[in-house]
């Protein structure tokens, strides 16, 4: 059975409310109703809808929801459904937050969206309005019920089950119709408006999954929570299912499981060990004529994990990270999942802005190992006698046109390391570097990245130009 899920987000304009009237979430007072029908009566029953509900409950708990009926409500009639409503209705006169989750059938008729209770059995058209409840109608209750953030989930069927002479659509498509934002709005469909959105063969839809993965992630003002959502449904989908959004401007930010604090640590578990070492990579789709090479460096320090970020020829800077078994995030701007090849993939967003660009990360050490980054030199002591001098040597594979020699001349001032760089006859610049442990890590002013190790008797490693992946091999002999 395909499905589609939509969300409608509306937030109403509102003042900010005295800081001590917050909660650690941010949200101030929670309503949720999560309905799941899968038992209906007259058509097959679905297996997904009743553990999507059941799913999604459990996390809007965690993050201080209070339920209607105080847990999901499975397997709604057309009298429970609407009792179900009224119920919201009244508890959303004094919430801050809204949220109303169906999973089940839905269809569109004519422009217009029904969700289905268990005991709909339509034979002709007029029985529609009688045994399904109107969307929107949904919609018209929470704007009216004057809670500062309204979200409206609907996860639902885009097959539909019943005859056409009682549910036939004036452009003859299934599924549900599309919706476009109105002032202050967010809403995000699991697919394209046209497109079938996957069923999921794990127990829950693709969405569903993926929308109590991410609804619980600290730091993600709720637009990038379904940009997260997005990401997560198109990856084990092969980009089958395309998720898709419709904004208009919003005014204020709103973070369902809390703001980003600055400097948070996470306590160290089995969960996160995967993670330590440094990890290095670059933003995939970035501008070309940007710095796109990224490192991501994670330690663990008196039981919490420290967590750094750094562009290559730049101090790296401490950063507020969560580790999960299958993934990791920096809020509120870089998301990331364990791929099958052992990498990290996902997003990467620059604070304050809105672009959003792919990023692939590898892990190249289980060591923290930072780039060389100006202001940072090794101190000069007996252990790094052996750099001192110059170096020079020829890149073994770098193929016809590219062949001139590298020098690296490495200089103690005033107890510090000094190297410098050049190619060929070119003049001598100044070059980050670090040297320990025999190994000389150096980043040249075009950008290019020196990693050799001192056998006792000549430098040998890798030389590989900025931005690229491949790697060259690079012997150096000390002049005499």
């Amino acid at each position: 059975m395909a499905r589609i899920l939509l969300v409608l987000s509306v937030l109403l304009a509102i003042g900010l409310a005295p800081a001590q009237s917050q909660p650690p979430h941010g949200g101030g007072v929670r309503v949720a109703l999560v309905i799941g029908n899968s038992e209906y009566q007259s058509i097959p029953a679905l297996t997904n809808p009743r553990n999507d509900a059941r799913l999604i409950a459990e996390r809007l708990k965690s993050l201080g929801f209070t339920l209607v009926g105080d847990g999901p409500q499975v397997d709604l009639d057309k009298a429970g459904f609407e009792r179900a409503i009224e119920a919201f209705r009244a508890a959303m006169s004094r919430a801050d937050i809204a949220l109303f989750f169906y999973a089940g059938h839905g269809v569109q008729i004519r422009g217009v969206n029904w969700l289905v209770p268990v005991s709909a059995a339509p034979r002709v058209e007029s029985d529609v309005a009688e045994q399904m409840i109107e969307a929107n109608s949904i919609l018209a209750h929470m704007r009216a019920g004057g809670a500062r953030l309204n979200v409206l989930v609907l996860d639902a069927c885009r097959d539909n089950p019943f005859p056409a002479a009682a549910t036939a659509t004036a452009s003859g498509a299934g599924g549900l119709g599309r919706m476009d934002a109105p002032d202050n709005t967010l809403i995000a469909y699991a697919t394209q408006p046209g497109n079938v959105a996957l069923d999921g063969d794990s127990g829950n839809s693709p969405y569903s999954k993926a929308l109590a993965e991410s609804i619980g992630l600290p730091g993600q003002e709720i637009r990038q929570l379904f940009n997260d959502v997005g990401v997560r449904v198109r990856r084990p989908t092969q980009g089958a299912q395309q998720p898709w959004l419709s904004a208009s401007p919003i005014e204020r930010e709103f973070f369902l499981a809390g703001r980003p604090v600055v400097g948070a640590t996470q306590l160290a578990s089995d969960d996160s060990l995967w993670a330590l070492g440094t990890w290095r990579g670059r933003l995939l789709d970035y501008p070309a004529a940007a710095e796109s090479e990224r490192a991501w460096i994670v330690s663990q320090f008196d039981g919490r994990l420290r967590c750094l970020w750094q562009v290559r020829g730049v101090a790296p800077s401490d950063v507020t990270c969560r580790i999960t078994s299958t993934d990791a995030a920096t809020p509120p701007n870089v998301q990331m999942l364990r791929t099958p090849r052992g990498t990290l993939a996902g997003t990467w967003r620059a604070l304050a802005r809105t672009d959003v660009y792919r990023i692939e990360l590898a892990r190249v050490s289980e060591r923290v190992t930072l780039w060389p980054y100006l202001g940072l030199s090794s101190k000069a002591s007996p252990q790094t006698g052996w750099a001192v001098g110059t170096w020079t040597g020829q890149i073994q594979d770098l193929g016809k046109g590219n062949v001139a020699g590298r020098d690296v001349r490495v200089d103690v001032v005033d107890d510090t390391l000094r190297c410098q760089y050049r190619i060929g006859a070119e003049r001598w610049e100044a070059a980050p570097c670090t040297i320990e442990d025999r190994k000389l890590h150096l980043i040249s002013p075009g950008g290019s990245e020196l990693l050799l190790t001192f056998d006792g008797r000549m430098l040998s490693g890798t030389f590989r130009s900025r931005n690229r992946d491949r790697f060259h091999g690079l012997a150096m002999r000390k002049a005499l």
